[in-house]
């Protein structure tokens, strides 16, 4: 039979401005007949494990369900008084491992290894408007979705911090960790923080992934110590269809994102505003499309292994940018009304080509005395393509400098729009003229118009000369 409520102290405190008790719920050891909390009450409500093995036979061994309109803390594998339990303890399902629901402000911690048929650790809170937090630095390893995170009928945000292990795995697995916004459409937001290893395991099987419905928000961020891999894509982020657009995507990674068997690295689809950061190393075609604004900064790797794509870009006035450092081993697409910028000292695309679709922006930073160049291995299309150049760092340049600004070690396509073989044009205070070549395009430096400053210093050197100062305008 479930254990339950044998456990309990009353002790007068305040909690968000009202005065609540505390209901404690604490156990340990070795239990073979489950935990299970239905608490109807409305104090708050503490619940701890640690120490032994949980079992409930073909039934889900922890259930946790609170209706308190307080604040509601469950602690998997730690004592009572906070610390970790020397043993964690483990759970061992036949189905879900570790059910947690909640109206209230919910918090929970694992640090036990949980292994399960379901679910590893389903996490669900319900119209409570309020920031709601689960830890896990224990190993969760599950044959369909390991950890579950499931936003339903409000506001609410769910922040998930894995420390540890959670893996997805088998015939029957789906996701390592499932976002899912039951509410609002306009309502609920979510986020990931993974410090550690989020793996899925087989065809079909992704490392993050959202249940293909629109959300306020979704940010993902995995740190330098972090790595995410999966068989299917591995962070895949989808609002569904263009009626359900998730509001806002945020992806950053300063660690490992793998896509093993040529599988995408990130995927994202349908969301109004979109935000990828990468310095770390993907492994897999990072795929944005069918989004609105979106704005891709890579300072790190991205690659394929077998010499396919690394980006596919197609966004609604996004920018894709190149930056300094970087590199890219793969096909390079962009399309739409989107916008390929390289930084100065971006590294050549190698493994592949470059592939702006007609009606794209090509955009050059300067930095300091040097100018962005677009550098591949393999063929560059640039017909109809706008070029742009970002002067606004430029210094030390000289009449006659002549700049490559694309390159390529097999052939380049077309020509930019507007810009014909030897014509002129005027970029800040800087007049370029544009040569093609079979595999080139470089920039020679015609005209400079001095700042204002060097004006005066002009003026001030022709006077005290005596000499007639006269300036040529075009």
């Amino acid at each position: 039979m479930p254990v339950r409520f044998f456990a309990m102290t009353a002790v007068s405190m305040v909690f968000l401005g009202n005065a609540f008790a505390d209901q404690r719920e604490d156990y340990s050891g070795d239990i073979t007949t489950g935990i299970d909390i239905d608490y109807l009450g409305t104090d708050n409500l503490y619940v701890t494990y640690y120490g032994g093995t949980v079992t409930n036979g073909t039934e889900n061994p922890f259930v946790v369900k609170s209706s308190s309109n307080a604040y509601t803390n469950v602690d998997v594998g730690y004592r009572p008084d906070g610390n970790l339990g020397t043993p964690a303890g483990t759970i061992d399902s036949q189905d879900i491992g570790v059910y947690i629901e909640a109206s209230s402000q919910l918090v929970a911690r694992n640090a036990t290894d949980i292994t399960s048929l379901g679910e590893g650790i389903h996490f669900s809170v319900y119209d409570n408007g309020v920031s709601n937090t689960l830890y896990n630095q224990g190993s969760v390893i599950s044959s369909q979705t390991g950890v579950y995170l499931n936003q339903f009928g409000g506001d609410a945000t769910i922040h998930f911090q894995n420390d540890g292990y959670v893996s997805s795995s088998g015939p029957s697995a789906y996701t390592a960790v499932m976002i899912d916004n039951g509410g609002d459409p306009a309502l609920g937001s979510f986020t990931v923080l993974n410090n550690g290893t989020i793996e899925g395991v087989g065809t079909g099987v992704s490392g993050i992934h959202n249940a293909d419905n629109a959300t306020k928000s979704i940010t993902i961020s995995n740190t330098a110590g972090g790595i995410v891999s999966a068989d299917a894509p591995v962070v895949y982020i989808s609002g569904g269809s263009a009626s359900t657009m998730i509001d806002t995507v945020s992806i950053s990674n300063a660690g490992t994102i793998e896509g093993n068997n040529g599988t995408n690295s990130v995927l994202v689809y349908y969301a109004n505003s979109v935000s990828i950061t990468n310095s770390g190393t993907m492994t897999g075609t990072a795929y944005v499309e069918r989004v609105g604004s979106c704005d891709f900064k890579n300072s790190g790797t991205i690659s394929v292994t077998d010499g396919g794509d690394a980006v596919y870009f197609n966004a609604d006035g996004g920018t894709f940018e190149h930056m300094s450092g970087s590199t890219i081993n793969g096909n390079v697409y962009v399309y739409g009304n989107s916008t390929l910028v390289v930084h100065d000292g971006a590294n050549k695309i190698t493994g592949g080509g470059v592939y702006l679709d007609n009606g794209t922006i090509l955009k050059l930073v300067f930095n300091a005395e040097n100018l962005g160049s677009l550098i591949a291995a393999s063929d560059i299309d640039i017909d109809g393509v706008t070029l742009l150049l970002d002067v606004t760092n430029a210094e030390n340049i000289s009449i006659l400098d002549q700049y490559t600004v694309v390159s390529s070690d097999t052939v380049i396509n077309g020509g930019f729009l507007d810009l014909s073989q030897g014509e002129t044009f005027w970029e800040g205070n800087y007049e370029f003229q544009i040569t093609y070549g079979a595999t080139d395009i470089s920039l020679t430096v015609l005209n400079i118009i001095p700042e204002p400053s060097s004006y005066a210093s002009v003026l001030g050197l022709t006077v005290l000369g005596g000499l007639a100062l006269r300036r040529r305008r075009k």
